[in-house]
Formats: structure tokens, C-alpha cells, sequence
């Protein structure tokens, strides 16, 4: 009998310790963190033989959210939420401290979820996945029959929800490393893009598309200086009927701000702000903004408008609003580049079309003088004959090629110096 329990003991063991292994070779392989935690619950519902595993993540915003789960229907992930404090994994989370529970229908912290079906398990244990000294999840058992959990499933659960803890910080980390690395080849990516594009109606657009998909933004604007007023030049996730009802003067709303103090700005929620530095027109809760500068002159503004991951709409960072300061400094450079290239064309066009103003004046003269009966003779200041048309061949009796080069023909030789005293008298307006 003596053997039997021993030997039952030693399964028992070797049981765990198979489970332990094989969740902590999930738990540190390369697979995202949502593969990660949907092999945990599997693996644990089959080989502990219990009915339900979940597990639940903090969002941002202090709410508790079913995120994987091995025995529940999949729609539960992502859609059943609990407050800090509120029902049982809402306890646990808050507490800091697990709970195992014989049956629910003895106890009052439970709250039932019709999408979840917590009312058709009867026993719960929950265990809550800390990261230095804070919940960042909690991991769930249940069963259709009530049972009583041993202190050693309690422990077991709790070594699983540290291994899970650090899968959580170690995805964490490589998403981290993942988004900068990103950032750093986008924006060099961008750089020798922005350097390419010369046209400023392609190069506004083109940065506003570019650095909302950095960020993963809703939307973006991109603000230009004149005077003292700042015109929405381009923009991305907006529409024409918003962007002109979101021009700004200097100081007006964080755009104007940023604009007039040349510095960069962060705001975590916008309805906390100042009246006059609300965003205009569009519903957003978290922003950024940063100056366009070409060297300590601001030309403009950059603005991002509420960050999207997957639990939602999240806040901005600092580091965000760095590498958004950043961005905004190479694009300055191909926005100066861009109007410089604007201005010359600009000019050439003008170049080009007093030419051929000249040029269409000068064949519309060449024409009156080509088809005059009068003689119309040209000259040098010399007196040397340039231009001879038909009516002074027909009047003087001389053809062109008989006259260019020299000096009048019809001016009698003992004339002829009293005419270049003339022409002299002429070219120095002497009247």
C-alpha cells in the first residue's frame, strides 16, 4: 500500500515537472506573445484535466481582459473585461494573492459573464501573474464540478504564471526592440525617400502617410507657416470638411502653441487641456507635436493624433515624441529642398515666359516692318545699316544685300559727317 502511494506521488511529481518543462519551453521560444499564451492554456487544461485555463491581461487603462483560453468559446478573448476589484480575477489582480473557490455559487465576488459562461463552472481558481510586485494578468482553472484545489495545484499554477510573466516581459522587450529597430530603418528609409521627392504636393502627403504608419496613429497633420497663420498643407485619416475647419493662427490650440514657442508637445488626454489649446473639430485623446524648424526658424508643425496597439487607443510617450522630433528634423530638410525647388521653377516659368513675350513681340515688330510700304531702315549707333525692309528698296532703289553693313546710302557724301554729329548728338540725348 506503502508502494502505491509513493508511486503515486512520484507520478504525480513527474507530472509536474513534464508540464513545468514543456511550459517553460513555450513560455521562452520565438512565437508572439498571443501563440505563447494560447499553447499555456492548452497545454495546461489538457494535461492537469480541467474543464477551463485562461488567461487574462491589464490593459493600459486598468481593465483585466480575457486575452487566451483553452475550453472557453474564442470570442471570450479580447471581448470579457473585468474593473480592478470586480468579481473574482478582478480580486485576485487587485489583492495580488490567489483564490480557489469549491463552488461559485458560494461566493459572492463572482461575476458572472453571459459570453464567458462563468455559471456553467462551478469551481475557480485564479492565480495572479505579477511583475515587480504588480499584476500585469491573472491565470484561471475551472471546472463543471465543484472541486477542491490543493495547496500543490495552487503552487503549480503559480510557478506557470511566473514563467508566464516573463514571457510577457520578454515580448515586451522584443516588441520594444522590434518597434525602435523599426523606427530607425523606416525613418532612414523615409530619409532617402523624402531626398528624392522634389514636388512639394507629393512630398507633404507622402510624410504624413509615412509617419502615421510609424506610429500606427489615427491621423496626422502637417502644418505650414505663413505669416501668422498655420495652414494644414497635408494630412492623413482626416477629411476635407475637417481640415478646413482646423486652420489655426499662431498660438491657437497645441499646433499654434508649438509653432510659437518652437518646442514639442505631449498630451496624454486632451479634454484635460486648456479651452484654447483643445484639438478642433476632430475627437481625440492623446496627441503629439512638434515644431518644423530649418535651423532655429519654425516653419511649421508635425501633429499626431491618438496612437492605436491592440488593446485600442494608447498614449503617446515621450520616446515617441523624440522620435517624432527626429522625423520632423529630415523632413525639414526635403520641405526646404522642395521649396527651393518650387521657387526656381517658379522662376524659370517666369524666365520662360517673358522669352517668348519677347519673342512673339519681337516677330510681331519683325512682321510690321518686313510688310510696311513706308521705309523703315535700322542702324547701329555707328550709323551701320542692320535691318532694310521692302518699302526702303522700293523708295531708295536699294536692295538688303546691297546696304547691311553700311552706312547710308541715300545720305549725300558731303552729309555724311554732319549725320554722324547727328547719331552722336542722339546716343548722348542731346536734344
Amino acid at each position: 500500500m506503502a508502494d502505491i502511494t509513493e508511486n503515486k506521488k512520484l507520478e504525480e511529481r513527474l507530472l509536474e515537472s513534464e508540464i513545468l518543462i514543456k511550459i517553460a519551453q513555450v513560455a521562452n521560444s520565438s512565437l508572439e506573445l498571443k501563440e505563447i499564451l494560447d499553447t499555456i492554456t492548452q497545454t495546461v487544461v489538457d494535461d492537469l484535466k480541467k474543464d477551463v485555463c485562461s488567461i487574462y491581461l491589464v490593459k493600459p487603462e486598468q481593465k483585466i481582459c480575457a486575452e487566451a483560453t483553452a475550453g472557453l468559446k474564442r470570442e471570450v478573448t479580447g471581448e470579457v473585461c473585468f474593473n480592478m476589484g470586480e468579481g473574482v480575477v478582478g480580486w485576485v489582480a487587485k489583492e495580488l494573492q490567489p483564490l480557489a473557490v469549491e463552488n461559485i455559487k458560494n461566493e459572492p465576488r463572482l461575476k458572472d459573464m453571459p459570453l464567458a459562461k462563468a455559471g456553467d463552472f462551478l469551481s475557480t481558481l485564479a492565480v495572479p501573474i505579477l511583475r515587480d510586485n504588480k499584476a500585469v494578468g491573472v491565470i484561471t482553472l475551472q471546472t463543471r464540478e465543484p472541486y477542491t484545489y490543493s495547496q500543490k495545484e495552487i503552487n503549480l499554477l503559480t510557478i506557470i504564471s511566473h514563467n508566464i510573466s516573463a514571457a510577457i516581459h520578454n515580448a515586451m522587450l522584443y516588441r520594444n526592440i522590434k518597434t525602435q529597430l523599426d523606427e530607425v530603418k523606416i525613418i532612414h528609409e523615409i530619409g532617402k525617400a523624402l531626398t528624392s521627392i522634389l514636388s512639394m504636393e507629393k512630398l507633404l502627403p507622402y510624410i504624413c502617410e509615412e509617419v502615421s504608419k510609424l506610429f500606427n496613429a489615427r491621423s496626422c497633420i502637417l502644418r505650414l507657416l505663413d505669416a501668422d497663420n498655420l495652414q494644414i498643407e497635408a494630412s492623413y485619416g482626416l477629411s476635407d470638411k475637417v481640415k478646413q475647419a482646423m486652420n489655426l493662427r499662431l498660438g491657437e490650440g497645441i499646433a499654434g502653441w508649438v509653432a510659437q514657442t518652437g518646442n514639442p508637445l505631449l498630451v496624454d488626454d486632451v479634454s484635460k487641456m486648456p479651452e484654447n489649446l483643445r484639438v478642433p473639430v476632430i475627437e481625440a485623446t492623446s496627441v503629439i507635436c512638434v515644431p518644423i524648424k530649418i535651423g532655429e526658424r519654425v516653419i511649421g508643425t508635425l501633429g499626431l493624433y491618438d496612437k492605436k496597439d491592440e488593446w485600442g487607443i494608447a498614449t503617446f510617450t515621450q520616446e515617441d515624441l523624440n522620435t517624432l522630433s527626429t522625423f520632423a528634423s529630415v523632413s525639414s530638410i526635403a520641405i526646404e529642398n522642395a521649396r527651393l525647388y518650387r521657387t526656381e521653377v517658379e522662376k524659370e516659368k517666369k524666365i520662360l515666359s517673358l522669352y517668348w513675350e519677347v519673342t512673339q513681340t519681337k516677330d510681331y515688330l519683325e512682321s510690321i516692318i518686313a510688310n510696311s510700304a513706308d521705309a523703315i531702315i535700322i542702324s547701329d549707333t555707328d550709323g551701320q545699316i542692320t535691318s532694310w525692309n521692302k518699302g526702303a528698296e522700293k523708295i531708295y532703289g536699294y536692295a538688303e544685300n546691297e546696304v547691311l553693313g553700311k552706312f547710308f546710302p541715300m545720305v549725300p557724301s558731303f552729309l555724311i559727317k554732319d549725320e554722324k554729329t547727328f547719331i552722336e548728338k542722339i546716343i548722348q540725348k542731346d536734344n
